[in-house]
């Protein structure tokens, strides 16, 4: 809308003269300086006109203005005061006069001469001096003219479009509003009265008053957009600004979201739909503040209360000063979006997509019929160009810059969002956080233009409307003033509309598509193709073709942004039902493939390694290699730096006790626990992704390792060498292993597997690791550390036990031991234990509610305990055992014991693949909670280098701590720097506070150990969810916790993982298959099992396999799709053997008849080999044996590919026909497919067996099978020959139908009953049997009645044949309707029809012996043979629940006389 602030700011800024009272002196008005917004009579609030200015004889004088000249009305609008004007004497150079102020910029334009005297009176001449601008400044004029606020929604419209169809439309739009905006100036040159001529005048002048009101009333509708669509958008940027002033000075901000993150706020209205770990949706509660400031209901009505002042200014020029904001807007918007692209990169995959044209196109062209408005104004703006002739020139220069700028903008938004483009918002800015930089600069930006634009939209608005009521009152003398009460109901007013859109459709994107549509097509392409024929008419030239074209523009706009508004509406309308329609080919897979242009992927491996090579860039592989240098450079100390602190604290706090439990629990000295939290977490945060896992000691790992240490170190716990010691890993002679060099070899050969892990690119090997089997592992290992810390946790002596079931080895000991256990360890132990509980049952859910921080209880046990132990002398009075002497000082760095690397790998591969994926299980869920990315690969590499920086201090390997790192979470920790704070604590624990430990009773220590243990052991209880989930997993949990707890650790981890390999074989070996139907009127398919809706197709099987089709499943899939269809070809085919033998008659078999199609719906397997692809071609050879077609359907790419090429290559084309879908491989099956096999019963049964021969190439069979319909005997045998050799009846059609040449005068009463026996006793006996057939198979078939028109009426004949026949066939009428009503008392859903057609041409003319009946009979007009078969086709094709009771046809042309 800046093109109409434009035309209002060029009056505005002109330079007024000012008298001694310092009243601004007024315009030179006229009626006729009427623009498309009306004639502004009064411009300024702050000044008045005088009776004296209707006085147009002296165009080129203003009134004396002197001080008693008039007095101050405010707000004024004279109207009436030129209502007897006569226009026509008004010269070029008085409206150049009048109008100039609307166009120029420039203060000197106009000079103020001298007073002069005229009548004794002071009068001011305003003498005009035209100034020219050159045509570089015309088209800056133009460009800065039409930049606006559809720059924001540009991006949202091409996202509505498609790319390339959105590109083309800008071009297209432009192309035509140029065009249009050319033929107003064309016009305005021919036939324009003044200068100040606008599309208003013109249309009043060319076209009639009509055109000019409408010209006015959608000029009007502009501006009510214009105001509604910036009241919106200063909403949203106050909004924003006060809720990020909010954050950052009361230090609430969400700090887990980065500041140049990017929304996409309809994922946030559904909740984070991808996030599989949320089960339950909570409504967030808002706070004070959010009641209070609402974006949707609160902050319009704050923004009213703020705006409504403003909008009563009596200054209006003071807002004009900021017009140039707009300029710095767009560019700072062109330099915003640029920025951003750039940081995003290139972000669409499937650049085919973008070539389609999206229904919801018009959101685009309503957005660009106002984005090109600007025929409003572009009379005043061309009219000073220097050079006219040019202004075709400069005009299309200024179009193409402005179509350059909207296309920059709205394409590289579009093209570098890194979301889903649904995301893009018709606001772009409402796309980022208000915490970015660059956006709060921009709002801020924006939000100071708006409001000191917006009171100049508004006087704009409050002008038109007065200035269309005067027109409105022009006939009836309206001649009254607005007062101020008036003008403030009309500003109350514009707000309370603007507040109304703002709080119930604030959606800038919407309002601007359709006031710009609305508007658009009358301002912008209407008008100005009328209002050029109306001048071509008036100068002679107007043509048939031009009329022609000019309202096929006008149609063609229409269409283009109202019809296909339409289409847009039904497509929609479409998304909200429940029905899809779709029309398209029948494609088999190769068709589609030519189609769509498919390609197989380049898989060349050299390519890719060239291509890699090219793109690598060395600062992103520092980064990639030191993670830090990504997040280092974003750290916020304002923000983060306290909350890290104070995590780090935390956490070393938590480190001290846990740190020397676990130190013991590894074999080794507590102080080794303290190594572990400093050395290799110094590595870790400068190479580990994960922001929040607190990495130190871990309680399995620990046992793990002290496992390792146990088994090869030859010390004792007080570091003496054992003698006679018999490790069977040792060999002649003897190799003493301390225990500190056994736990720095484990620890180093952990790192190279971490490290040969990270080069072989296998992070996804902790996906061997299942939720399941990790519960089991460590709920496992839960009871060896308890079991193991029960000697320190009772002051026990007992022997150590190594090898398998050496847990129940070591209970029995301590069960004997326990009458010797040490009263006191006990006493403190039980203490200890208990006060840690309370802590974590009662204290703790209580402090949680008040403090993030928790209480540290482990500390606080520890120091006590030593408190109390250095008092009371424990270890000299009771006998307690304590820690001992804690070294000072950081270790001196050793080599581990290279030697040792092949004894300890075993257990140094399993505690890499545990330590990796609890690591790793943690770094996940701190990842997706906080929205952040971890690399497995690159914490594989952390894990190893900080391992191998731990190994020359002493250290066993780290892992991540559940309980520490959730801590350091909730307290606020942001970043790894939280572990650089703990490591300094625990460096001065090292180098001074160490010592002061030495007097800790062990029995403390076992005692956080064994209450940490709760976690772990309740886990247990998850036993019941995995057996009533899979009883699989279940299955894989008792394994692992058996094996663990029983034999060791190591063995049942492995246990637990070559179970956890074994389901997955059985899973894949006994795959998931199924027979699928159709859901009614769909080309839906289901598991017809589960879904009871769905229908089986009749005469096809359509088989589901789930799963790999290889060499291990070939035989399992041959058996499932065996056991599923019910036929096996080999033992259909054997059969078919030995009944060859016993008949010459070909004898069917039951299966072959009922089944005609197979498809196989490859949709789920994942996989194919060599193997199964020639499984699937001895399936189809056996199938084809039986008649039966086999068709493959849904296959992915891949498994499409490796069947064409093992195809291929065997049999050197292509047997299998493939479908891109299940649909379409039913639609092909239906136009080829015969339901069933046919048995024809004759008495002549020759013509049967040549029908026979004829159609032996046909998938089904007819087979001949001579019977006498007159003889119930034949009738009983030959249905008893169709259920023992071709199966059940489905379908019976009684034709079988006679007449004898004679009368009933003197006829044969045997030939009556001959009649009678066949076309009625035969019918009836046929129709018991085949009902009979039909009931005992369970099937609802279809019993049609061969019938005749004289069934129902008799006729006129030619020549006296008819006797009993008629008789006949009104039976058949009958037994029709009689059989129905049975059917219906019995509940059969089986269907009964009678068809009646009139004379056929068959031989059962020519049974006529006299040639008068013959020739009299062929002389009737009649029917042929196909049209009673299309009759019966008709019948059968109806849907089930739907009957024909009687079917009657005959020829047309028939006399009613004759049948």
């Amino acid at each position: 809308m800046k093109d109409l602030i434009r035309n209002y700011r060029m009056n505005i800024n002109r330079k007024m003269s000012v008298d001694s009272d310092n009243e601004s002196t007024p315009l030179a008005s006229s009626a006729n300086s009427t623009g498309s917004f009306g004639a502004m009579q009064c411009m300024f609030p702050d000044s008045d006109t005088t009776a004296g200015e209707s006085d147009i004889d002296k165009p080129r004088e203003i009134s004396p203005v002197t001080p008693k000249s008039f007095t101050r009305k405010p707000f004024c609008y004279p109207g009436g005061h030129f209502e007897n004007t006569n226009f026509a004497v008004f010269t070029n150079d008085d409206n150049i006069y009048d109008r100039y102020p609307y166009f120029t910029k420039k203060p000197s334009s106009i000079s103020l001469t001298d007073s002069i005297k005229k009548d004794g009176q002071s009068i001011t001449s305003v003498i005009e001096k035209p100034t020219t601008q050159s045509s570089l400044i015309t088209i800056f004029s133009i460009w800065n003219t039409m930049m606006g606020t559809s720059l924001l929604t540009m991006a949202w419209g091409i996202q509505h479009a498609g790319l390339f169809p959105g590109i083309l439309s800008i071009i297209l739009v432009a192309g035509v509003t140029l065009y249009t905006t050319y033929l107003v100036l064309k016009v305005n040159e021919s036939h324009g009265l003044g200068d100040n001529d606008e599309v208003a005048h013109l249309c009043k002048q060319l076209l009639g008053r009509w055109a000019e009101i409408i010209a006015k009333i959608f000029s009007m509708i502009v501006l009510i957009g214009a105001n509604i669509v910036y009241w919106v958008l200063m909403s949203n940027f106050l909004y924003n600004t006060v809720v990020f002033l909010h954050d950052y000075f009361t230090d609430t901000s969400d700090e887990t979201q980065p500041n140049n993150s990017i929304l996409c706020p309809r994922e946030e209205i559904t909740f984070s739909l991808n996030n599989s770990n949320i089960t339950e949706i909570i409504p967030v509660q808002k706070t004070h503040f959010e009641e209070i400031w609402d974006l949707n209901s609160t902050v319009p009505l704050f923004l009213g209360i703020i705006m409504f002042p403003l909008l009563n200014f009596k200054h209006v020029t003071f807002f004009t000063k900021f017009n140039s904001l707009g300029t710095l807007s767009v560019l700072y918007l062109m330099i915003f979006v640029f920025v951003k692209g750039v940081t995003w990169g290139i972000n669409i995959s499937d650049w085919t997509d973008e070539f389609y044209w999206r229904p919801n196109i018009t959101a685009l062209t309503g957005i660009l019929a106002m984005s090109y408005f600007i025929h409003n104004i572009i009379i005043c703006l061309m009219k000073s160009n220097k050079h006219p002739r040019n202004n075709g020139r400069d005009l299309s220069i200024a179009f193409a810059l402005v179509t350059f700028t909207y296309i920059f903008i709205g394409t590289i938004f579009y093209i570098t969002f890194p979301l889903a483009k649904s995301c893009i918002e018709d606001n772009i800015l409402n796309n980022f956080t208000k915490y970015d930089t660059l956006t709060i600069v921009a709002r801020l930006l924006l939000l100071f233009q708006l409001v000191t634009v917006f009171p100049l939209i508004a006087f704009m608005l409050r002008s038109e409307i007065l200035q269309n009521l005067k027109i409105m009152f022009s006939s009836c003398k309206y001649t009254g003033e607005f007062s101020y009460f008036k003008v403030i109901v009309l500003n109350l007013s514009v707000i309370a509309i603007c507040v109304i859109f703002a709080c119930f459709l604030p959606r800038i994107g919407t309002l601007i598509r359709y006031t710009g549509a609305l508007s658009g097509l009358i301002h912008i392409f209407t008008l100005p193709c009328l209002l050029k024929m109306a001048s071509l008419q008036k100068e002679g030239k107007l043509t048939v073709a031009k009329v022609l074209m000019y309202v096929f523009i006008i149609i063609f706009v229409y269409e283009y942004i109202f019809c296909v508004n339409s289409l847009h509406k039904t497509f929609r309308g479409m998304d909200s039902k429940t029905s899809v329609y779709v029309e398209r080919p029948l494609y088999q897979q190769e068709e589609l493939h030519v189609a769509s242009r498919y390609e197989k992927p380049d898989n060349n491996g050299l390519r890719k390694v060239i291509n890699c090579a090219k793109s690598f860039e060395f600062a992103s592989f520092i980064k990639g290699i030191f993670p830090i240098l990504q997040w280092l450079p974003e750290y916020n100390c304002k923000t983060d730096l306290l909350p890290d602190i104070i995590a780090g604290i935390t956490v070393a706090i938590m480190h001290i006790p846990q740190g020397m439990a676990y130190g013991l629990l590894g074999n080794l000295d507590p102080v080794v626990g303290i190594y572990m939290a400093f050395f290799p977490v110094l590595i870790y945060t400068l190479l580990g992704t994960s922001r929040h896992v607190s990495m130190g000691t871990f309680a399995v790992v620990c046992l793990m390792t002290g496992k390792a240490v146990a088994q090869y170190s030859t010390e004792d716990s007080d570091g003496h060498i054992l003698n006679g010691i018999n490790n069977e890993t040792s060999i002649e002679p003897i190799v003493h292993y301390t225990k500190y060099e056994v736990a720095m070899a484990v620890t180093f050969t952990v790192a190279l597997f971490h490290l040969l892990m990270y080069v072989c690119r296998l992070g996804i090997l902790c996906t061997l690791l299942s939720t399941t089997l990790v519960n089991a592992f460590t709920t496992g290992s839960a009871v060896h550390v308890i079991i193991s810390q029960s000697k320190d946790l009772f002051g026990l002596i007992v022997p150590k036990r190594k090898g398998y079931l050496k847990n129940g080895y070591a209970i029995y000991d301590a069960l004997l031991a326990l009458p010797n256990a040490n009263t006191a360890a006990v006493t403190v132990s039980v203490i200890a234990v208990t006060i840690m509980v309370v802590n974590n049952e009662l204290l703790k859910p209580w402090v949680s509610k008040r403090s993030k921080i928790p209480i540290p209880i482990e500390l606080i046990a520890v120091c006590m305990g030593t408190l109390f132990s250095y008092l009371l002398d424990l270890s000299g009075q009771y006998g307690v055992t304590l820690v001992g002497n804690i070294p000072t000082g950081l270790p001196e760095p050793v080599v581990p014991t290279f030697s040792l690397i092949k004894i300890v790998a075993f257990d140094a591969f399993s505690i890499a693949i545990v330590s990796y994926a609890v690591t790793m299980s943690m770094a996940l869920i701190f990842a997706q909670k906080l929205s952040y990315e971890v690399n497995s690969n690159q914490e594989c590499l952390a894990l190893g280098l900080s391992n191998i920086f731990g190994s020359f201090f002493s250290c066993m390997p780290i892992t991540a701590s559940l309980s520490r790192s959730f801590i350091q979470q909730v307290v606020g920790g942001v970043t790894q720097i939280a572990s650089v704070v703990s490591c300094l604590i625990l460096l001065v624990v090292m180098l001074w506070i160490g010592p002061a430990f030495q007097f800790l009773p062990r029995c403390i220590l076992a005692s956080i150990i064994v209450v940490a243990l709760k976690g772990l052991f309740v886990q247990a209880k998850d036993l019941v969810k995995f057996w009533q989930l899979s009883k699989l997993d279940a299955l894989v949990w008792l394994v692992t916790f058996g094996c663990v707890v029983l034999l060791d650790i190591d063995v049942g981890l492995l246990a637990g993982i070559m179970t956890s390999v074994l389901v997955i074989c059985i899973q894949s070996f006994k795959p998931n298959t199924s027979l699928l139907g159709v859901v009614p009127n769909t080309e839906i398919y289901l598991d017809m099992k589960r879904y009871k809706g769905a229908e089986e197709i009749d005469g096809i099987k359509i088989f589901h396999y789930v799963g790999g089709l290889n060499f291990a499943s070939r035989s399992m899939f041959k058996s499932e799709l065996i056991r599923r269809v019910s036929i096996d070809p080999r033992k259909i085919l054997l059969q078919r053997k030995k009944n060859a033998t016993m008949s010459k008659t070909p004898i069917p078999d039951e299966s072959s008849l009922l089944v005609q199609v197979i498809i196989i719906d490859l949709s789920a397997v994942n996989y194919i080999d060599p193997s199964g692809v020639e499984q699937l071609g001895l399936v189809q050879n056996e199938f084809e044996q039986l008649e039966i077609s086999t068709y493959l359907a849904s296959a992915s790419g891949p498994v499409y590919e490796s069947i064409q090429k093992c195809d291929s290559y065997t049999n050197k084309r292509s047997t299998f026909t493939i479908f891109p879908t299940i649909h379409d491989a039913v639609l092909y099956a239906k136009e080829t497919l015969v339901l069933s096999d046919v048995v024809g019963l004759a008495r002549r049964v020759e013509r049967i067996e040549e029908l026979s021969n004829e159609l032996l190439d046909q998938p089904a069979k007819l087979y001949p099978l001579k019977c006498d319909i007159s003889k119930e005997e034949d009738i009983v045998e030959a249905f008893e020959w169709i259920k023992s050799n071709v199966g059940s009846v489905s379908i019976m059609i009684n034709n079988a139908g006679l007449t004898r040449p004679t009368t009933l005068i003197d006829g044969d009463v045997q030939e009556w009953k001959t009649i009678f026996d066949v076309n009625v006793i035969g019918l009836c006996i046929c129709t018991r049997e085949a009902i009979k057939s039909m009931q005992e198979n369970e099937i609802d078939g279809q019993i049609i009645h061969i019938n005749s028109i004289v069934g129902h009426y008799v006729t006129a004949s030619p020549e006296p044949i008819l006797n009993v026949y008629p008789a006949s066939k009104f039976a058949v009428t009958a037994l029709t309707e009689t059989l129905r009503q049975d059917l219906r008392h019995a509940g059969s859903k089986i269907k009964i029809t009678s068809i009646s057609p009139g004379v056929v041409e068959t031989e059962f003319q020519d049974g006529f012996p006299d040639e008068n009946i013959k020739e009299a009979v062929k002389g009737i007009p009649h029917l042929v043979p196909e049209d009673l078969a299309d009759a019966v086709h008709y019948v059968l094709t109806t849907p089930p629940h739907v009957q024909i009771a009687e079917l009657t046809i005959r020829p047309i042309h028939i006399q009613d006389v004759y049948i």
